[in-house]
């Protein structure tokens, strides 16, 4: 592509074009010849649709999964700049643009002796989705950490049907709960409000923040980032942000939660932006999601024959996670042992199923089944795509007793620790193969998985952690407001 810069791709397409047909224009140049520059010139131009709130919402939302779900196949360098410093500073002057176009509520000392938590989400479907089993199960700590009301708010901010021109643009899945209902979640009652329409437009977001500002929570937790609802509360209220990937938080909330060994290094330019970087807070209460075993399969029941050795792979946009490069590996250990089976769980298309063919009697397709422990507990192994999320997945094969195999900047890897996590898709293909091979080896990853669950904290521990982190969020919160009166 030579010198070409993204800037001047975006200048060119829109000579010709109105920025809806150049977002459509740069976004197939990139699906069809793979050039970064055509992506991060779709960024440069998401300032444009300021005023189309929905446009710019499912155009962020589509490139962050794209971003997720291709990430094997960029270089950290390339991955930090779109996430950090091209897509994070057009989302936070959206967040900014949109302070001045709406009435926010005024700043207050923040109470220091918190009893309400709101719990911001996406959107709830039902579990084991694992993004809905966390939120739940903050709520349930939080509980016993000492909140006395607590409260699951659903934005249901993704929209029904594609929303912008971008290639392949985004279709959200409908979330579950319209409205309000309570739901039972390990013998709580977990109270949960949810934005009656799908979808975003500046008169939700205000309905939202009306209902907010009744409800007067002391503080707020949100679950993931480019939340825009909860992006907005932090202008007003003390807001945390937990996310769901190992990935930095795109959020202005006040305090942020990271996952990883030693804090992480700072990639957005919060001077630029003019505002104050969060401040870093190390995770130390543990999110005990697990579903009981309802042993609903068997290996019968996935005619598996008794000596097969089936590696599960589970996710939610599994097909997407299965790449060209991980499907070689894939091959490459179904080659390597006639008794090498593969259980994949998770919604696929006719298509990926005929790129395994050949290995047909050696695949199991499942569904993306409520009674997931009971698929892993019929397997040998999981074996994780190169991807953000998977960590629950992980954390419940290690329950049913599974050797981890990832590689070591994935999510599942915080989740294992110590587990078989590997820098190359090579070690991982040598790796899949030796643990199926050798017992022994298996044996040392499997005596791993059972170490890690042995070290989760207990409830009580991971509610009073929760409950000192919102407390100094509040007191960031307030000094923050002090120091700009």
């Amino acid at each position: 592509m030579g010198k070409s810069q993204p800037d001047k791709l975006a200048q060119d397409a829109l000579k010709k074009r109105n920025p809806k047909q150049a977002i459509s224009y740069l976004s197939n140049r990139y699906a069809n010849g793979g050039q970064i520059e055509y992506l991060i010139a779709c960024i440069d131009i998401m300032h444009l649709f300021h005023e189309d709130i929905e446009f710019f919402h499912s155009l962020l939302w589509t490139i962050k999964r794209l971003v997720h779900t291709r990430g094997a196949s960029l270089s950290v360098k390339e991955h930090d700049k779109i996430l950090y410093k091209k897509l994070a500073l057009k989302y936070f002057r959206f967040i900014d643009y949109l302070g001045h176009e709406l009435n926010i509520p005024e700043e207050n000392k923040a109470n220091t002796t918190p009893k309400r938590l709101l719990i911001i989400g996406q959107q709830f479907l039902r579990p084991p989705y694992s993004i809905t089993m966390c939120m739940l199960e903050f709520a349930r700590i939080a509980r016993i950490g000492g909140f006395e009301d607590i409260k699951l708010f659903i934005t249901n901010e993704y929209p029904e049907k594609p929303a912008s021109t971008f290639h392949e643009s985004m279709w959200a899945v409908q979330s579950t709960v319209i409205g309000d209902e309570n739901y039972d979640f390990k013998g709580d009652q977990i109270s949960i409000h949810s934005h009656p329409k799908q979808g975003i437009s500046k008169q939700s977001i205000q309905d939202n923040i009306a209902y907010i500002e009744e409800y007067a929570p002391d503080a707020v937790l949100l679950v993931g980032d480019n939340i825009i609802l909860g992006d907005v509360c932090a202008k007003f209220l003390p807001t945390m942000c937990w996310p769901i990937s190992q990935t930095l938080s795109a959020s202005l909330a006040h305090t942020h939660y990271y996952r990883s060994e030693i804090e992480p290094m700072q990639q957005i330019d919060w001077k630029r932006l003019k505002h104050e970087p969060p401040k870093m807070l190390k995770q130390d209460f543990d999110l005990l999601t697990e579903g009981e075993n309802q042993a609903s399969l068997s290996r019968d029941d996935l005619k598996l024959p008794e000596d097969a050795f089936a590696f599960v792979l589970v996710g939610g946009r599994i097909e997407q996670e299965i790449t060209l490069e991980f499907r070689k590996l894939l091959f490459a250990i179904l080659e390597a042992s006639p008794n090498a089976y593969l259980v994949i769980v998770g919604p696929v298309s006719q298509s990926l199923k005929l790129e395994f063919a050949l290995y047909q009697e050696r695949i199991r397709w499942v569904r993306f089944i409520d009674d997931l422990r009971s698929a892993m507990s019929n397997c040998d192994a999981f074996l994780n795509p190169p991807r953000q999320g998977g960590g629950n997945s992980a954390y419940w094969a290690m329950l049913e007793g599974l050797p981890i195999l990832t590689l070591d900047d994935c999510d599942v890897q915080m989740t294992i620790r110590e587990g078989a996590a590997v820098k190359t898709l090579e070690e991982l293909q040598a790796l899949a193969i030796l643990v199926m091979n050798d017992e022994n080896v298996r044996n040392d990853y499997i005596e791993k998985s059972k170490a890690r669950i042995a070290s989760f904290r207990t409830e009580a521990e991971s509610g009073s952690n929760l409950m000192s982190g919102v407390k100094y969020c509040i007191e960031e919160f307030n000094t923050r407001l002090l120091c700009n009166v």
